[in-house]
């Protein structure tokens, strides 16, 4: 029996190995790709959970920023009927005052800024705290991984930066407003002093005069801020910088670039042609054709401008009013504002292991 072995091994001594190296390779190869494959779902795993954890974080973000700017409009209502006091106007009127026709012009043209300041304000309220928000809960996502990694490091977005850089919204509300009111009332004077009180306009030429005035305020603007888009100065302070804070002058000029970035002017562009359209349609409601006399065709209505002044006056109340706020709540809504939040904040939060927000 050990001399068949022999010549067996003697004649097949190269098969043998051969093939027993194929079977033993063949065996570390499988446990190699087991490895593998264990270490390709746990990395797909971690994976996974991050992008959960950042969705989540992300989402809750938006939830804020929504809530947020609902909680802001009322008070920017407050202000504008404070700077823009027009009830006071027609309180004077009531009086019978000897200079009434004046007081009816005053009312005319501070109606018509205090409703277009409205439509102009509201979205860029809405499209620079998308911007700020996303900013600075994408860096309280980085300092929640940076805590969870167990590595002492400084956070970025302490409570007191998160306060301080907030708090700078304060320049579109105050500053930025008074000059928003000035460039408005400007084109207002331009385009509506022509029309008479008595003088029936309708639902087409009243969109005309609105459209004068967009682009009298978007296209001075846009030359008094050179490359900056036109509504970007009342957005924003030019200088932004923090002499006792390094991380507030960097997320200063982070709003800023963004704010200035080409993104940001289709978003503001489409929010501010959006809410103009909502207008339109509000003040539709009141010249609702009406049925000629032979009951078949409809008569298009035209109004006297002092009928029109009271209503475009009480645009105000819908436009900011309290929630449910379906004016803000349809621009919060739109896809590319939506769109808009999430490259913000996956500009913002990228780190060694950060994973697309969808």
């Amino acid at each position: 029996m050990f001399e068949w072995f022999r010549r067996f091994w003697h004649h097949h001594k190269t098969k043998v190995l051969v093939t027993g190296t194929i079977v033993g390779g063949a065996a570390l190869l499988g446990k190699y790709a087991n490895w593998k494959l264990n270490k390709y779902q746990d990395q797909e795993a971690a994976e996974f959970l991050a992008l959960t954890r950042r969705q989540h974080h992300f989402d809750s973000n938006q939830r804020t920023c929504n809530m947020t700017v609902l909680s802001m409009i009322p008070s920017l209502k407050e202000k504008l009927m404070k700077l823009l006091n027009s009830e006071a106007l027609t309180a004077e009127l009531r009086t019978k005052p000897a200079d009434k026709l004046k007081i009816w012009e005053y009312l005319k043209i501070t109606s018509f800024t205090r409703t277009i300041v409205a439509v102009y304000s509201s979205c860029m309220l809405v499209v620079m705290l998308r911007i700020q928000l996303n900013i600075l809960g994408a860096y309280m996502y980085l300092d929640t991984l940076k805590s969870h990694s167990g590595k002492e490091m400084q956070q970025k977005a302490s409570q007191d930066i998160q306060q301080r850089y907030l708090a700078t919204i304060q320049y579109l509300v105050e500053q930025g407003l008074h000059e928003l009111i000035s460039n408005v009332r400007v084109a207002v004077e331009s385009a509506v002093n022509r029309f008479s009180l008595k003088q029936c306009i309708s639902l087409q030429e009243l969109e005309a005069i609105i459209g004068n005035i967009r682009s009298n305020i978007e296209n001075t603007c846009s030359r008094d801020s050179g490359n900056i888009h036109s509504l970007c100065k009342f957005m924003v302070h030019t200088g932004g910088e923090f002499e006792d804070s390094v991380t507030l002058t960097e997320l200063s000029l982070e709003t800023r670039d963004m704010v200035e970035s080409d993104d940001c002017k289709k978003i503001l562009d489409v929010c501010v042609r959006s809410g103009f359209d909502r207008l339109i349609d509000n003040m539709a409601e009141f010249f609702k054709p009406v049925a000629s006399s032979d009951g078949v065709n409809q008569l298009p209505v035209t109004l006297p401008l002092a009928k029109v002044i009271p209503i475009m006056n009480g645009q105000v109340h819908t436009i900011c009013s309290e929630t449910p706020n379906h004016f803000i709540q349809d621009l919060l809504l739109m896809p590319i504002v939506k769109d808009f939040a999430a490259n913000v904040y996956e500009a913002f939060s990228q780190d060694d292991t950060s994973t697309a927000v969808p």
